[in-house]
């Protein structure tokens, strides 16, 4: 009899822990969906901006791969894409705009501090469970945003697994320490981010 009562009242803490912890899963989801429209104008600003930026580069990229292959295509990262990204600060509010990954080519391409958090911890997931962007409060005068990249089958010619012996001294060449290569299609690759005045 005592052993059967004990069994309900463990069984009962049970349900109860399982409801909070069903609600206060809840609340979270809940609570990363609600934007308020200051939030919201801010994220359409950083699509805009990362979307010039991404057009730009992937228009840019195609063109020199189609001149000369992988290998005459290298310096187009090197040399134009800060050009690029530059031209994409268009938008007087967007501050500051780079790329980052957790594993890199070229060493200026680190991250800012309030970036290295979400990208160890995107780096570790599942692509399902990367969201989309993430709007961060930097300050109250700043927002930071970010937004995945995924390997797609144009990077594969300098980020793949099967790299010709040109293309891997050249690359060698210019980054000394590349940790950027043996990526497939659709793997995380590393982040947009930038940070604008609110």
């Amino acid at each position: 009899m005592i052993g059967w009562l004990m069994k309900k009242i463990k069984l009962t803490n049970i349900i109860r822990v399982s409801s909070l912890v069903i609600l206060t899963s809840s609340v979270f989801a809940l609570s990363s969906v609600l934007e308020t429209e200051e939030q919201l104008k801010a994220i359409e600003r950083a699509h805009t901006a990362t979307g010039d930026l991404k057009l730009n580069f992937r228009r840019t990229l195609k063109e020199e791969l189609d001149k000369g292959g992988p290998a005459k295509a290298l310096p187009a990262c090197r040399v134009k894409a800060p050009k690029i990204t530059n031209k994409s600060l268009g938008e007087s509010q967007v501050i500051r705009l780079g790329r980052a990954s957790h594993r890199i080519r070229n060493p200026l391409n680190i991250p800012p501090d309030w970036v290295k958090p979400y990208l160890e911890k995107f780096s570790q997931a599942n692509t399902s469970d990367i969201p989309k962007h993430v709007l961060v409060e930097l300050n109250p005068h700043r927002y930071g945003y970010i937004e995945p990249i995924f390997v797609e089958p144009i990077c594969l010619n300098c980020h793949g697994q099967d790299l010709g012996k040109e293309l891997r001294e050249a690359i060698l060449k210019d980054y000394p320490l590349d940790n950027a290569t043996g990526f497939k299609a659709g793997e995380f690759r590393g982040l947009l981010w930038l940070e604008m005045k609110k």
